[in-house]
């Protein structure tokens, strides 16, 4: 599966990328950079949320996501 699959089935405007902010159950919020998709989910590289830390989340589309696209920036196909 891929990005426009995800687009297609979910009605999200998800492509690679474009800046996501993810909540968890926690409340906890994750910024991130979607960076490819993994079968029906989200591969999304997180911003340092700890000095050097730079992890991957695997996310649902609709998932408690919120999807931040920059003004200034052009979305990439």
């Amino acid at each position: 599966m891929s990005l426009p699959y995800i687009r297609r089935t979910y009605g999200v405007p998800a492509r690679r990328g474009m800046r996501v902010r993810y909540t968890d159950g926690d409340g906890a919020i994750w910024n991130g950079t979607i960076k490819s998709a993994k079968g029906p989910h989200l591969r999304v590289l997180v911003d340092d949320r700890v000095q050097g830390y730079r992890g991957r989340l695997i996310l649902h589309p609709t998932d408690s996501i919120e999807y931040i696209q920059d003004a200034m920036k052009a979305i990439p196909n």
